[in-house]
């Protein structure tokens, strides 16, 4: 694209693809599925697909991706592949002293050249004093 020749969106185009995006969001079923309420953050990460037994998946590899949001609950992700197993090992690029996280992948989307991909946090909270 030559940005010096293309004719640029309008402020009232841009205004509607705002509103638009917005209200796909809100009525998107994917709000219904969360259980605690989830705030943006991108964070580089590293990201593996296993099976239930932490088997890597046959020709999987591990890929760097990033974090769109995070709650109590689990991780958004934007990867450049399609979860390959039901299990994704997240490690992340800017905390090393933390130990990969164990995500149970309940969605994963192609949105253009990228996969959206949703997981619930596998752990015990029994003994967590909040």
């Amino acid at each position: 694209m030559n940005v010096t020749t293309c004719q640029l969106a309008s402020p009232e185009q841009i205004f509607e693809l705002v509103q638009d995006t917005m209200s796909a969001a809100i009525h998107s079923d994917e709000l219904e599925q969360r259980i605690s309420e989830r705030l943006p953050a991108f964070l580089p990460i590293h990201l593996l697909f296993t099976d239930p037994q932490l088997q890597p998946i046959e020709n999987s590899y591990a890929v760097s991706a990033i974090t769109k949001d995070i709650s109590v609950g689990g991780l958004g992700l934007i990867s450049p592949v399609d979860a390959k197993g039901p299990i994704a090992i997240v490690s992340f690029e800017s905390k090393p002293d933390l130990n990969p996280l164990m995500l149970e992948v309940r969605y994963s989307e192609q949105t253009g050249p990228f996969f959206q991909i949703g997981g619930k946090f596998n752990a015990d909270w029994s003994n967590v004093d909040w």
